[in-house]
């Protein structure tokens, strides 16, 4: 009983994450905003994109031209491609910047 009492301590004690909080502004604000079948990622290889999965060429530009508005601009270097081992959905991916 009385390690669950320190547990549940614990968690009212955590910290908040405000970078985990912003990503995932972000990352809604995109979802919202692309088609519906889209898949929205993060990724890092040294500096943080994000990237949107979609099926068509069409929503590929759509989400291309939407892209560099969402988040006052927070995203830029837009650039469009095959999503890796998925031959039938194209990439849209931009850096993210604070």
């Amino acid at each position: 009983m009385n390690a669950i009492t320190t547990i549940a301590e614990f968690r009212q004690s955590m910290p908040a994450c405000p970078i985990s909080d912003e990503l995932g502004s972000l990352h809604k604000a995109v979802e919202d905003a692309c088609p519906p079948a889209s898949i929205v990622s993060f990724l890092f290889d040294g500096r943080l994109r994000i990237a949107v999965d979609v099926h068509t060429f069409e929503e590929a530009s759509e989400v291309e031209a939407l892209l560099p508005a969402i988040g006052g601009g927070v995203f830029h270097d837009v650039a469009r491609g095959n999503t890796p081992g998925m031959s039938f959905r194209r990439r849209v991916s931009a850096l993210v910047d604070r």
